[in-house]
């Protein structure tokens, strides 16, 4: 039975999936591009600090040949002797090192950019299963990576055989030659491999990488049923957001119904509608729109206006301008003051609590 489309990763991944394995040390980086910097790193270290590395490798064996019959053998003579030409050795071994250790961090972050995770690296018992580690042995991945291995040991010794054999036909030449231009030759030699070698390794590198890239897009693709509950969890359930958004709507009801007991008068439509407003002289400018509705929260705006004995003026042009115009807290806007204004006046004369709120 074929497999549905819902189960298949055809969806590229998206920017959170990406995040996450970024975080668990999960990225598109190839071990043959480390090799290569590195490499060629150390090329260069070799070219550049070769006088200074074999000055001190001279003074070195000088000294030693100076003094190994001059010195004494007891066991503090032998623990100094140790540390001095192990600091030696460090120092002849230091531009080495350095330029190998810089080439490490930056071939890394040309790949994959400055990260550190520690999940990679965290204890995880699954990975000691033998069974498991037996199967991996055998996978198509291990396999792949041998295959690549074969290829990658003829490609690059195929490429050292031919460099020494362009200059096989010197070999008998150093016969007649003295110990030091024999090693200078020698040395020659080895750079010239190690230059060709790095050359044919630029290509490797490049196509490893382009497979990595290829292979890691590969893996990180995602079903459309995956992009659907990854959304779900970044904005939330709908479900769960439309009984939140109703549970908002109805405190705010029940705030609004409340505030309905503070109006000075309810302009109605006279009957889809209804704008209760509030005015205070002393501390507001222009009335302010406290509840308003249509249908039946007209009808409970008109109730609550009752049983308060709130007035209930019939203005249809005003009501239906306010309801547009005006929302929830805010104030009457300057072309509809002179009409609120009038309903105000009238409400002042027929209602005994506005006009009792104002004459004290």
């Amino acid at each position: 039975m074929p497999e549905s489309s819902g189960s298949e990763k055809t969806e590229p991944a998206t920017a959170k999936r990406r995040r996450d394995s970024r975080e668990e040390g999960q990225v598109a980086k190839s071990t043959e591009v480390n090799s290569l910097v590195l490499f060629a790193a150390g090329l260069f270290a070799l070219s550049f600090f070769a006088p200074v590395m074999l000055r001190h490798y001279r003074e070195t064996l000088s000294y030693a040949l100076a003094t190994c019959g001059t010195q004494e053998t007891t066991q503090g003579d032998v623990l100094n002797l140790v540390t001095l030409y192990l600091t030696k050795v460090i120092v002849i071994l230091a531009p080495l090192l350095a330029m190998i250790f810089v080439a490490a961090i930056l071939a890394n972050a040309l790949q994959v950019g400055f990260m550190f995770s520690t999940k990679a690296i965290s204890p995880d018992f699954s990975r000691i299963d033998p069974l498991k580690g037996f199967r991996n042995m055998f996978s198509k991945n291990k396999i792949g990576d041998l295959v690549k291995g074969v290829i990658k040991i003829f490609v690059i010794g195929y490429t050292a055989y031919r460099t020494v054999l362009n200059r096989i036909g010197r070999f008998p030449e150093l016969l007649d030659q003295s110990v030091y231009d024999i090693l200078l030759f020698k040395a020659f030699m080895i750079y010239k491999v190690m230059f060709n070698v790095i050359l044919v390794y630029i290509i490797i590198a490049m196509l490893d990488y382009a497979f990595q890239r290829w292979q890691y897009e590969e893996n990180m693709k995602m079903t459309k049923q995956e992009v659907k509950e990854e959304l779900k969890q970044q904005e939330g359930d709908p479900q769960v957001k439309g009984r939140i958004r109703s549970v908002q709507r109805e405190l705010a009801r029940r705030r609004m119904m409340k505030d309905v007991e503070k109006a000075e008068v309810i302009v109605t439509n006279p009957i889809h509608l209804a704008v209760a407003l509030q005015y205070d002289m002393e501390k507001m400018d222009s009335p302010m729109v406290v509840a308003k509705g249509a249908r039946l929260i007209a009808e409970r705006i008109k109730a609550i206006a009752k049983e308060n004995n709130i007035p209930i003026v019939e203005d249809k042009p005003l009501a239906q301008s306010l309801y547009r115009s005006v929302e929830i807290g805010e104030f009457v806007p300057m072309e509809l003051f002179k009409a609120v204004a009038e309903i105000l006046g009238y409400v002042y004369k027929i209602s005994k609590k506005f006009r009792d709120k104002y004459s004290k």
